[in-house]
């Protein structure tokens, strides 16, 4: 039987670049030698490269050459942590070449990346959100309208994960400061009204 080509995608020049790498090695490692042809394919920003043979893979069909043979990609499992997968523009260009790829569609990642723009989406269908105000950069801060909606709360920034830049606040003079650190991550700060309780994860597989 014909082993299967699967490119698992990681790296990228985004805060989280090293989770992105670890979770890669993850797949890697677990993913059966007997069915598949593994290749960690590093993003580098421009490129897409396969790590062990350092060959970059043909932008026009995701192709690379490997022993003076051409390697074509049947599945991209996406391990890419922040953009451009977990926004859609890297499903985007796999839709164009027709492979397919692990998790959801450019749309729903598109969409549920930028926490502002899914909360807004989601309240059409009356599911319940917590107060929060988009904070977006070179504007002012309004601190009395986040003052009333009661402290502690969260500050984050709009389209990024791993908790990287957040910050909880308790007091109001707190806020400035946690909007800057947000704002290194980037260009939109979400400010959340915290609640208590438990966090639960939950996986989809189809």
């Amino acid at each position: 039987m014909k082993k299967i080509n699967i490119a698992i995608i990681t790296g990228g020049v985004v805060a989280e670049r090293s989770v992105s790498l670890k979770s890669a090695k993850v797949v890697y490692k677990h993913l059966s030698r007997k069915k598949y042809n593994r290749f960690l394919v590093d993003f580098d920003g421009k490129n897409f490269v396969e790590m062990k043979s350092k060959k970059k893979l043909s932008k026009s069909d995701f192709s690379f050459r490997k022993d003076g043979k051409k390697i074509k990609i049947d599945l991209a499992f996406l391990m890419l942590h922040g953009s451009p997968a977990e926004d859609g523009r890297l499903q985007g260009y796999l839709d164009i070449l027709g492979i397919p790829y692990t998790g959801c569609d450019h749309f729903v990642s598109g969409l549920t990346f930028d926490k502002q723009a899914c909360k807004t989406f989601l309240r059409n269908y009356k599911v319940p959100m917590v107060d929060s105000q988009l904070i977006r950069k070179g504007e002012k801060t309004d601190l009395k309208r986040i003052k009333k909606m009661g402290l502690p709360l969260f500050v984050k920034p709009n389209k990024n994960g791993s908790s990287y830049g957040i910050t909880k606040v308790k007091t109001i003079t707190e806020v400035a400061p946690a909007i800057q650190k947000a704002m290194k991550y980037d260009n939109e700060v979400l400010v959340e009204r915290f609640i208590k309780g438990r966090e639960f994860s939950n996986g989809v597989f189809q």
